[in-house]
């Protein structure tokens, strides 16, 4: 009898790691087994010095369908554990991402903590936890048969993590509201034009744009810029306009003290592609 395939797939090439969630048969619905591999997944691929983007997406017709029946069974039963309920203990798996809040480094919003680049390639249906993930990812690109349901109320639960939070101002108030509150599923399309996802792709071609985009990403952009990028728009998503300002002039200071600089400018002039520092080794604020 063969073993079975792993819940969580990684591969990795040319600097793009990619997260496979993989159980097509229930959607990719995340059961706890599933949720420790996405973990160890996200927080290997955010520490590799030799991933600058990472993919998150799902394996067969679906993107993620939220908790599986048998996660929502546990957690009816025994209630939510304390890793799912309370920010990590310090031996935690996501501790290696501590200059972010400790609200971000749990499952569902463990994107908005990885300094890198994490983009959501929604193939599918994006249900519930699925949904969150999809909005905590930098990025969302679609399948022209992705979904995005907020399922919550139809479950008799509330909008989790930071679905609330990030939904509105990605989305808008007004289709927020809607989504959370009636839960109706709203298609690629719409999800383009009120801007909850950039690009939308047929189905067939969905892979192949996927990966041009994030290894364009990640060939032709410095790994510390977007770091400090990143941070920046986590940072606005709180801060006021003068404390965005402030931190834009340090790190601009910094930059153009930079190696990364340089070599940009001369790859410009010489027409060729960058040859930009690894996050490690790049230079810190």
């Amino acid at each position: 009898m063969s073993e079975a395939a792993p819940t969580v797939l990684v591969g990795r090439d040319d600097g793009v790691a990619t997260i496979t969630l993989n159980a097509p048969e229930r959607l990719n619905a995340v059961d706890s087994e599933m949720g420790q591999r996405l973990d160890r997944a996200f927080a290997e691929a955010g520490s590799d010095p030799d991933v600058r983007v990472i993919v998150v997406t799902g394996a067969g017709r679906g993107f993620c369908a939220g908790a599986s029946m048998a996660r929502l069974a546990e957690v009816r039963e025994k209630g939510l554990a304390p890793s799912d309920a309370v920010p990590p203990e310090p031996e935690d798996i996501f501790a290696r991402f501590a200059d972010a809040p400790p609200q971000l480094r749990t499952r569902y919003t463990i994107p908005l903590a990885i300094p890198k680049p994490v983009i959501a390639a929604v193939n599918g249906p994006a249900a519930g936890a699925g949904l969150g993930l999809a909005l905590a990812c930098d990025i969302r690109l679609a399948a022209k048969s992705a979904k995005f349901i907020g399922s919550f109320a139809a479950r008799g639960l509330i909008a989790e993590a930071a679905a609330a939070y990030l939904l509105p101002r990605i989305a808008g108030w007004g289709l927020a509201a809607d989504m959370l509150l009636s839960a109706r599923p709203v298609g690629a399309e719409e999800a383009l034009r009120a801007g909850l996802v950039t690009m939308v792709a047929p189905d067939r071609d969905f892979p192949a744009h996927v990966a041009d985009y994030a290894r364009t990403m990640a060939r032709t952009n410095a790994p510390a810029s977007l770091c400090f990028i990143k941070d920046q728009l986590r940072r606005a998503l709180t801060e006021d306009m003068p404390a965005s300002i402030d931190h834009a002039l340090a790190g601009t200071r910094a930059a153009v003290a930079g190696a990364d600089f340089a070599e940009g400018l001369r790859a410009y002039a010489e027409k060729r592609p960058p040859r930009f520092a690894p996050l490690d080794s790049a230079p810190k604020e």
